[in-house]
């Protein structure tokens, strides 16, 4: 499984500063590190598993969007883009391509 995913969902306003982030820096990124964004909207509303992730959702780590989890570390809650920019850059330097 991807060690790099984020969980989001429609609606979710604080999603929206990490949807307008990810897609910039996963170009950046070779494809077995790029961070998988996943779309719990359908989880949420109609408890239908798109991922093999969902099936953690009972646990205490799944209760709020956006949910960033990248190589074991969970980051949960918001952060304006330019942070998580900042954040994303200086945590994922080394495995830039460019």
């Amino acid at each position: 499984m991807n060690n790099r995913l984020l969980l989001f969902k429609r609606g979710c306003t604080g999603c929206l500063q990490y949807l307008k982030v990810l897609p910039k820096i996963n170009l950046r990124l070779p494809l077995d590190k790029r961070i998988k964004m996943i779309n719990c909207s359908e989880f949420e509303e109609f408890g239908l598993k798109t991922h093999p992730i969902m099936d953690r959702f009972n646990s205490k780590d799944f209760q709020s969007y956006p949910l960033l989890y990248l190589d074991g570390i969970l980051v949960v809650g918001v952060a304006w883009s330019e942070q998580l920019n900042i954040f994303l850059e200086t945590y994922l330097k080394g495995d830039f391509l460019y």
